[in-house]
């Protein structure tokens, strides 16, 4: 059982240590994650602007609860932070959601990961959401969706879709082993073509297209959780046109790691994007060489975050989402990483704080989340950081 909890930047002179304080008051009914074994990996919330009031909005997945839609009412800019409860479609067995305007509209639209048959919400004025899932030729499917990610190729109008899937329910025989395939939807027009299987999968947890080589060539790059392929898995990523996953012998290298997040930001200040990996244990970041590839950063660097920095739990530490942002606006990109064990993994430590890992001058990067109020030991799997209350400052959800 996960809540969802806001938490406030408080003023203060750049680079001085952050400082956050709970806002969760400001949501109009507590919203709450929860759910059996098919619920443990999800609990995203999807942060936009649903109605055009440059005020960012959130859609909170719930698993066995409803998902809900929560408006922001924030009165004025630094003003404390207020919500209203808007309306959307009725949905359950929702893990996370992604904002995308997917027809061009000028108005966000929600792509909702599900246990069972996942969703397109279309927005409109007013935070108006509705379900335009068959309008526009998407096949939900009834997977266990736990990963999306989105791109614009030339000549479309419309984005290509992907979604990653879990362990396969049907399976007799899983979970282990058991990993489903992903999916790519192709526009078709204004609607979408079947979908194509990425397979094999490996139960991808999360997603991102990025054209890290700066080639103009966006590539799709798939985390995998371990656990539950067992044996022959590997981190996989895909050329889009024509579509066809790197080979070793191209170079990419078939790492095997309890993938769970990835965020990507040019660190080094050289216009090519770094990325960061949770995993079980290490958390790895992996600079661009510029050369089209990877390395992993030195140890040096401090994000490799690999056991509890709080307590006596000195087993393994498990990372979830993860996300750059500058926290004390001194330019430079600090690091949040969401953290929290399941039960199904004795092995690993259960007070499990959050990281707000702050990058310093030289590039190494500082833990601060206990001195920022954001070590909390409550079992974290999605997050965002934004800018609840226009004040030039961070929020954290």
């Amino acid at each position: 059982m996960k809540a969802v909890l806001i938490l406030s930047v408080l003023p203060g002179m750049a680079l001085a240590d952050p400082a956050f304080i709970d806002r969760s008051a400001a949501l109009p009914v507590a919203q709450v994650y929860d759910g059996e074994w098919e619920h443990f990996v999800g609990g995203g919330v999807a942060i936009l602007d649903c109605n055009g009031d440059h005020r960012p909005d959130l859609y909170a997945a719930g698993g066995t609860n409803p998902a809900r839609l929560f408006v922001n009412t924030t009165a004025a800019a630094g003003a404390d932070i207020t919500f209203a409860e808007g309306v959307a479609p009725a949905l359950t067995g929702v893990t996370g959601a992604w904002p995308i305007d997917i027809n061009g509209d000028g108005w966000l639209d929600l792509v909702v990961l599900r246990v069972g048959a996942n969703v397109l919400l279309r927005g409109g004025p007013e935070c108006a959401f509705t379900d335009a899932t068959a309008e526009w030729g998407f096949d939900g499917g009834d997977r266990w969706s736990t990963s999306f990610t989105a791109t614009w190729q030339a000549g479309q109008d419309w984005p290509v879709l992907v979604v990653g899937n879990y362990v396969d329910r049907a399976r007799k025989d899983g979970p282990f082993g058991a990993c489903d395939v992903n999916e790519l939807h192709r526009p078709k027009g204004r609607s979408y073509a079947a979908p194509t299987l990425l397979d094999p999968g490996y139960c991808a947890l999360s997603m991102l297209i990025s054209d890290w080589k700066r080639n103009g060539v966006p590539d799709l790059r798939i985390s995998n959780d371990r656990h539950y392929y067992v044996r022959g898995g590997y981190e996989q990523m895909y050329r889009l046109d024509p579509l066809a996953e790197y080979t070793e012998a191209e170079g990419w290298k078939h790492v095997s790691l309890w993938g769970m997040g990835i965020a990507s930001r040019d660190l080094t200040g050289d216009g090519l994007p770094e990325v960061f990996l949770t995993s079980m244990a290490d958390q790895v970041m992996q600079i661009n060489d510029g050369g089209g590839r990877l390395h992993d950063a030195p140890y040096s660097i401090g994000t490799y975050a690999q056991h509890p920095f709080l307590g006596d739990d000195g087993r393994p530490s498990t990372g979830w989402h993860a996300e750059f942002g500058d926290i004390d606006n001194d330019g430079r990109s600090d690091l949040f990483i969401a953290k929290g064990n399941v039960q199904e993994m004795p092995s690993n430590a259960m007070a499990d704080p959050n990281n707000l890992l702050m990058q310093q001058a030289d590039g190494t990067f500082a833990e601060k989340a206990d001195v920022a109020g954001v070590a909390t030991l409550a079992r974290s799997r999605g997050a965002g950081l934004a800018d609840l209350n226009g004040d030039g400052r961070l929020d954290l959800v």
